[in-house]
């Protein structure tokens, strides 16, 4: 990862500017004394308002947590944007089948660590609707086909760097899989296979996340270190996508890659750009944080365990016998179709989707009423009001899923089917108007790495000093991008098997 200047050591190790720290005293002051909007009601919300803002963006599963047991919406201000926390049937119902209500405008405002192209003064505007069509299209079966053979390349570069035993902190490695997966599907294959400029993508993701503070989104206006590193690594990165944009518009050959059907559509470098920023991001958090909790959750349960590696076996027999002694379970999944990763292991779709339950509960979906003033009931919804939604208020409902913080994928069997007759009772993968996009992709990703691990490697959860961890690691529901263990990291402890 990046080695990130602190704005610690540049407060420590720089001397002191006294009238401009006394001046940023006072603007301060100014914010906290006069900050605020006013309700429906009459009333102004100033000091108070702040502070649900700043825990909104520090500790956003906390506070939308507390948010949905008040018995009024709660509303607040962050900067000039009007905020208000859903929580309940019928704004569930209203958030997620509402056409007119736009998602990304929402994230490109609120969510904190998103790059932004309009950081570096490009400035054409790209729609919800062609960032939508662009992902149909680069997400598409045909698409899926293309991509397997490159997934499973990496996966075996991979495994072929675990080796036979040892131990791999799976929040970094599973982690660098997936961002690996994810870039070659949405930008070119000399990107993908150069570990140079992936280094350095990922440096520059990295910085913009960890300089995303809430102070500087609650104060754009002073030019704090963070922001300008924000803005400097932005640069860097925008600087590195369009070498490779160049380089295949220059390219006598067209491929089947992210960035020659882009170009063949002609789509413009800064749509591109955009929608590879987003992609990625999105991407990245979302699967990679589910794709290592699954191999944390199996390695604490060894019933599921023992249940998907039984169907892994099952499936290689099927679409890809042992011929000779030098097949390995690797060369035998690289001979699995597309097909059969998606619709023959149906255990490891129950364990996946448990998973996308509990740790998709830690997140806020957004959205903006951009069109016009309304009211669900007695609550009224401003014109340009961004709304917030956590899953955990569906996720976590004990009326809809019993002993609801616990990992157990029978409860989607067909025997138990729980949250089947509520509506949008599962949101792991979008719904209503609003679905993933990427469903497919995501879970193929997922189970090349699950299936990978459980088919060759006996494995179970240490510590740093290899010592078995007694019980799952508790999920950090307020890190909003990486979603890591609370404490001190965990591991992988590996040996292959000997089948």
């Amino acid at each position: 990862m990046a080695n990130v200047t602190s704005l610690q050591s540049i407060i420590f190790h720089k001397p002191a500017n006294t009238p401009l720290i006394a001046f940023t005293g006072v603007v301060l002051l100014l914010t906290i004394l006069t900050a605020g909007w006013y309700t429906p009601s009459g009333s102004f919300l100033g000091v108070f308002d702040l502070h649900r803002a700043w825990k909104f963006l520090a500790r956003r599963y906390d506070f939308m947590r507390s948010s949905a047991h008040q018995r009024t919406l709660t509303r607040f201000r962050v900067v000039q944007h009007r905020v208000i926390a859903l929580s309940g049937t019928d704004f569930r119902k209203f958030f997620f089948n509402d056409g007119k209500l736009a998602w990304r405008e929402a994230y490109l405002v609120l969510m904190s660590g998103m790059p932004e192209v309009t950081d570096i003064d490009m400035h054409e505007q790209v729609t919800d609707d062609a960032v939508r069509k662009r992902t149909v299209q680069l997400f598409s079966p045909s698409r899926l086909e293309c991509l397997r053979p490159a997934f499973l390349e990496h996966m075996q570069t991979q495994m072929d760097r675990w080796g036979s035993s040892g131990k791999f902190a799976v929040f970094e490695d599973v982690f660098s899989l997936i961002y690996q997966f994810t870039v070659h599907m949405t930008t070119c294959r000399e990107l993908a296979h150069n570990p140079e400029d992936l280094r350095h993508l990922y440096e520059y993701y990295y910085t913009i996340e960890s300089s995303s503070t809430p102070f500087s989104m609650m104060f754009p206006w002073i030019r704090s270190p963070a922001l300008g590193r924000k803005r400097q690594a932005t640069e860097k990165l925008v600087g590195l996508l369009m070498k490779y944009i160049q380089l295949r518009r220059e390219s006598k050959t067209m491929s089947t890659d992210a960035f020659d059907v882009c170009i063949n559509d002609g789509i413009s470098d800064q749509e591109i750009i955009e929608f590879v920023l987003e992609t990625i991001f999105a991407g990245v958090i979302n699967t990679g944080v589910n794709a290592c909790w699954i191999l944390v959750y199996l390695g604490f349960n060894p019933e599921w365990k023992d249940k998907i590696t039984t169907e892994i076996y099952t499936l290689l027999d099927a679409h890809a016998p042992v011929t000779g002694p030098g097949d390995t379970i690797e060369s035998r999944l690289a001979s699995v179709p597309t097909s059969a990763w998606d619709d023959s292991m149906p255990m490891l779709d129950l364990a996946i989707r448990e998973v996308l339950r509990l740790i998709t509960a830690s997140i806020t979906l957004l959205r903006r009423n951009k069109l016009r003033d309304l009211k669900l009931g007695a609550e009224p919804i401003p014109k340009d009001a961004f709304l917030a939604y956590n899953l955990s208020d569906i996720h976590f409902d004990p009326s809809v899923y019993s002993d609801p913080m616990s990992f157990d994928p029978s409860r989607f069997s067909a025997e138990r089917a729980e949250g089947k007759e509520v509506p949008n009772a599962f949101l792991g993968w979008g719904a209503g108007r609003h679905p993933c996009l990427g469903l497919k992709v995501a879970k193929l990703e997922m189970k090349i790495i699950v299936a990978h691990v459980l088919g060759a490697f006996k494995y179970t959860i240490v510590d740093g000093n290899g010592t078995p961890l007694k019980q799952a690691p508790i999920h950090d529901r307020n890190n909003i991008h990486k979603a890591k263990p609370l404490g001190d990291p965990c591991y992988i402890k590996y040996e292959r098997k000997t089948k």
